[in-house]
């Protein structure tokens, strides 16, 4: 019985002897790492030798997650297995071995965030050899382009988007945009926008004329009159200087002009101005400065009304615009078409009437004139021949011609008395803005022999007073004529 009560003691402090003598537990290591990402559960890069645990997603919410965790057997962690963390940072987690070492990871997950932007940045065509942008609109999600003249049908678009997005078409695949073409781009993150893409396109413009030219002239603005049959440019300046004008011009939508509109020009050498339509085609315009060329004509009697009534001999007034009578090779003459009468110059006036410079012809018509209703008075030098847009009636047969007056000088209550051949009945006396006719059968002391070779007016009576004998009367002119106002010759007499 002592023996075997000391065998199972023996058994028993063997027993005890083992149990409290095993070593502790070494192991510390993070042997699993999971996170639970957009509701998938991904493993971290375990790196045992640097102690790190490396996620690598994208587009992960890391705010709150509970990672899955295995450690080493015994061994405990910091934080706990099932604490929340959030990731956006680098987490630390401390493993503890059985024996008291502790071993710390760091868990760092990058997080790759694809971008959602998805837009066209620049859209670009080369026209004609030039780059045109397109107007983007991305609110509206459209491109638009006005082309002028240009094939649309096969144009292939340089095109620029978000960063690490894509599109299709892609940039630089030729496409017809004579309708609308639509591009899709695709953010990284998937996300898509869709762009239409509008092209007008209209054909070159083909005006190319001067709508309106202006000079300004002494502070007054002047329209020029544009002729589009000639293409010419007209204006009237008169003496004022024209080396430095400067002209503000209309043109034809779209055309190009030179000399340009606003541009300083020496009008005193001949100008010609280029417009150019889009479509390139050109037309030339000349200016014509102060050449309103017109011809005027009217007697002592006054301005004509209709064609003027002359005898041969009669004295005659021309009025020539921007005509020079005294020009070398200058030519002045009746003509009816068939008939010429040559006029001579006897004298020569000039003046200036807003901007129109006029040269007065003092001419008779020649004795040798032949009868004709219908003549023209013409000038014509080496450049030009300018015509009268009026008639001049003259009539050869019966033409008065005077010969002779009684006196040299006259003073009231003397007798006037012409000589010559074909007298009239009528004589005109122009006088201080009036025109005073004498006959044989008014009132006044007249009498014309029957020959129609001697007239005699008595100068007196308040009439024949008005006509002759004014205070500053020094001559007057008595024109012989019809009573239908057809004038032949007259003579200037002195007035004492």
């Amino acid at each position: 019985m002592k023996k075997i009560v000391l065998f199972f003691l023996s058994v028993f402090l063997i027993a005890c002897s083992s149990s409290s003598d095993q070593p502790l537990r070494t192991g510390n290591s993070i042997t699993l790492f999971q996170l639970t990402i957009n509701g998938e559960l991904v493993n971290g890069q375990i790196n045992q030798s640097n102690n790190s645990i490396v996620f690598n997603v994208i587009d992960a919410n890391l705010t709150s997650l509970t990672p899955t965790i295995t450690i080493s057997e015994g061994a405990t962690i910091n934080p706990s297995l099932n604490s929340s963390r959030n990731f956006n940072e680098s987490v630390r987690y401390t493993v503890t071995a059985e024996n008291g070492i502790e071993r710390e990871y760091v868990v760092i997950v990058n997080n790759t965030i694809r971008s959602s932007e998805n837009f066209i940045t620049l859209f670009q065509f080369n026209v004609n050899g030039e780059t045109v942008n397109g107007e983007i609109d991305q609110e509206n999600n459209t491109v638009r382009f006005d082309l002028v003249g240009a094939d649309v049908s096969t144009l292939a678009p340089t095109v620029e988007i978000s960063e690490g997005a894509s599109i299709a078409p892609n940039s630089g695949i030729s496409q017809d945009f004579s309708e609308s073409v639509f591009y899709t781009v695709t953010a990284e993150n998937g996300e898509e926008r869709r762009y239409e893409i509008n092209v007008s396109n209209r054909p070159f413009s083909t005006g190319n004329e001067i709508i309106s030219f202006i000079v300004t002239i002494n502070g007054e603005p002047i329209e020029a009159r544009i002729d589009q049959d000639i293409n010419e440019i007209a204006f009237e300046t008169g003496s004022f200087n024209i080396s430095a004008l400067v002209p503000e011009i209309e043109i034809s939508e779209n055309a190009t002009i030179a000399p340009a509109s606003g541009e300083t020009v020496d009008f005193s050498v001949p100008v010609t101005y280029t417009v150019t339509a889009e479509n390139g085609v050109s037309t030339q315009y000349t200016v014509a400065i102060n050449q309103a060329y017109k011809i005027n004509a009217f007697t002592l009697v006054g301005p004509r009304f209709g064609a003027q009534l002359l005898f041969t001999r009669a004295e005659m007034f021309i009025d020539l615009d921007f005509l020079d009578p005294l020009e070398p090779e200058v030519e002045l003459f009746l003509d009816d078409g068939s008939m010429r009468v040559d006029l001579p110059i006897l004298e020569t006036a000039s003046f200036e009437n807003q901007r129109i410079i006029t040269n007065r012809v003092t001419t008779k018509i020649p004795k040798s004139a032949s009868t004709s209703t219908n003549y023209r008075i013409v000038y014509k030098n080496s450049d030009i021949l300018i015509e009268s847009d009026f008639f001049i009636d003259v009539l050869a047969e019966n033409s008065p011609e005077i010969i002779s007056v009684n006196q040299d000088s006259y003073r009231e209550g003397d007798t006037l008395i012409v000589t010559g051949e074909n007298l009239t009945d009528f004589i005109g006396v122009p006088s201080n803005g009036s025109f005073f006719l004498f006959n044989p059968q008014g009132n006044i002391d007249v009498e014309l022999n029957p020959e129609r070779t001697e007239y005699r007016l008595l100068m007196e009576g308040s009439f024949s007073r008005s006509a002759f004998f004014p205070f500053d009367a020094v001559t007057r002119d008595v024109i012989f004529m019809t009573p239908e106002r057809r004038l032949g010759d007259q003579i200037t007499i002195n007035i004492d």
